[in-house]
This record gives C-alpha cells, sequence and structure tokens, in this order.
C-alpha cells in the first residue's frame, strides 16, 4: 500500500476484511502497514470499539471497550466476558408492595460498572395498611446490600412535613425503609398515617451488583 492511495469507496470493504480476520492475522495485517497507513490501524480499532449492539464482537483483548451507537451502553472486556461499563439513565415500572393504589411519578435508573444509582418518586394515592417495599430496577447478584442505609424522605401532604427516613437493601431485591427516629419499618401508619398526596422520594440511592 506504501506510495498508493485508496479510493473512497475502497475503504468500507477494506476494513470489513480485516475486521473479518481472526487477532492473530489482524495482527499480522497491521503489522506490515509502514507509518503513512496507520490511518487503517487507527480505524480499524475506531470501527471494533463502537457500532450497533449486534456489531459487538464475539470477544476481544482483556480492557477493550465497545461504544453501542444503538443503546448508548459501554461495554469493557474483562475476564474473558462483556462487562458493563456503563448504561445510560432509563425508566422502570417498580413492584410496589402494599401501597396498591398509588402513582410513580418518576423512577429511573443507570449502572456505571458494578454501581446502581436509583431515583424515585412515589405518590400515595389512598391509605394501605401493611410495610413498604419497593422493587430495585436490577435484582440479580447483589452485594453489600444488607443493613446499608442511605437517605430518603417521605412527606405528609396534609401536613406540610418532610420526614428523613433511610433505605435498607433486602435479599429479595426490594428496598424498605426505617425511620431515622428508632429502628420502626416505614408502614401505613409511619412516620405519618399515609393518605392521598403524600409522596416517598429518593432523589439517588446506590447498591452494588457482582458483575466482574
Amino acid at each position: 500500500m506504501s506510495g498508493a492511495s485508496l479510493r473512497p469507496e475502497a475503504w468500507g470493504p477494506l476494513l470489513a476484511a480485516i475486521e473479518n480476520l481472526n487477532e492473530d492475522e489482524r495482527r499480522y495485517v497491521l503489522s506490515t502497514l509502514d507509518e503513512r497507513d496507520r490511518d487503517v490501524e487507527r480505524l480499524v480499532q475506531q470501527r471494533r470499539n463502537h457500532g450497533l449492539s449486534d456489531d459487538r464482537p464475539a470477544s476481544a483483548n482483556e480492557g477493550d471497550t465497545f461504544f453501542e451507537t444503538d443503546t448508548s451502553a459501554t461495554y469493557i472486556w474483562f475476564n474473558g466476558a462483556w462487562r458493563v461499563k456503563h448504561l445510560p439513565w432509563a425508566d422502570y415500572t417498580p413492584a410496589i408492595v402494599s401501597m396498591t393504589n398509588h402513582t410513580v411519578t418518576h423512577a429511573r435508573w443507570t449502572q456505571h460498572y458494578d454501581t446502581i444509582t436509583v431515583s424515585i418518586y412515589l405518590q400515595c394515592n389512598a391509605g394501605y395498611a401493611g410495610n413498604l417495599w419497593v422493587g430495585m430496577p436490577k435484582q440479580s447478584s447483589l452485594k453489600n446490600f444488607s443493613h446499608v442505609g442511605q437517605p430518603a424522605n417521605a412527606w405528609d401532604a396534609s401536613t406540610g412535613t418532610s420526614y428523613p427516613i433511610w433505605c435498607k437493601f433486602e435479599s429479595s431485591g426490594y428496598f424498605t425503609f426505617r425511620r431515622y427516629a428508632g429502628s420502626g419499618i416505614v408502614h401505613g401508619g409511619a412516620p405519618f398515617t399515609w393518605a392521598i398526596g403524600d409522596v416517598l422520594g429518593i432523589a439517588s440511592l446506590n447498591y452494588e451488583v457482582d458483575v466482574w
């Protein structure tokens, strides 16, 4: 290729052909390029680092990343498999136990490596009985969830009073909630008698999943 130039329409087939080689063949072909042809190597790597989700290669080198242009998700090849590096914010519908009459105004989550971040705004539409449980967006491979508290907020619409509460991660894939003033669980009668318009708010809650 030295001293020659490629027609623009030839780049696509050339890069596709190089991509279809196995790893050893690809290294050999790229090693034969002189300095003026290093753009080919750069473009091959660039094409291998992003594309549609169906284009993500079946295998890669340790530490390689791939950005999916159709999902905006980024994966990293680690220990023989693609692992999540970053998932964009997405809506989800949490399972709600006890508070059967409710409106989920906002429920979103994202993932960065092994950390899940959740944001929820839940409005009560009628009084209820029983302990309040809210489903996690990702419930498999949980770790470090037990007895870990992160702040949330319960708001009594009738009095305009805000009550700080904390979240407990359950092995069943749910959050439960506790009152700071004592260890009691949040339920239909605590920290106030829940009724229409009352709100449970979680601005940003993190937990870990074992994906590595």
